[in-house]
């Protein structure tokens, strides 16, 4: 009985400690979490940029914008590191009506600096709030991919579908609470 003890002891003085080490601890940052823990990028109703407006639709906050091409850069208070992380996941829709909503796709791209880390990409761009999700980038021939997963900012693109997808800067957008897991 007093070996067991010994064992239940040591063994919770190590998941303590693993705790503490993988970010669980007391006073933690925000800027990592253990994995499987939800860590939001950006939630419009405490985003307090310049970037669009915030606006409540069917009780939920959204941030109500129109992309300028590649330009519309939303940068974070605080780096976030998403390592570890599997899934990326927003609400989005655009506004009622836009001719461009069904010939046109919505980026919300995670990044580091230049470098993707997921992108979340909806295409068409539905009418009504529609959850959207991204797995984790992988480099291609016209995007680099973050080495580190530390996010430092959102990009948000909206791009015609077919021929070389030329950025758009006349669609509005919403956009709801950006998050990982």
């Amino acid at each position: 009985m007093k070996k067991i003890k010994v064992l239940l002891s040591a063994l919770a003085m190590v998941a303590a400690m693993a705790l503490v080490s993988c970010g669980g601890g007391a006073g933690d940052d925000g800027t990592s979490s253990p994995a499987g823990e939800e860590i939001v990028v950006l939630n419009p109703a405490t985003y307090t940029g310049d970037i669009g407006e915030v606006v409540e639709v069917g009780g939920e906050k959204y941030l109500k914008v129109t992309p300028d091409g590649y330009k519309t850069w939303i940068a974070l208070p605080n780096e976030l590191n998403l390592k570890g992380k599997t899934i990326a996941k927003c609400k989005v829709f655009g506004e009622s009506n836009q001719a461009k909503n069904s010939t046109c796709q919505l980026l919300v791209d995670l990044m580091e600096n230049s470098n993707k880390i997921y992108e979340i990409t909806s295409k068409p761009i539905p009418e009504t709030p529609e959850l959207g999700t991204g797995s984790h980038f992988i480099a291609n021939e016209w995007n680099t991919a973050s080495e580190t997963d530390v996010c430092n900012g959102v990009q948000l693109v909206v791009q015609e579908v077919g021929g070389s997808y030329p950025a758009q800067s006349d669609v509005v957008v919403y956009v709801g609470i950006i998050s990982v897991q």
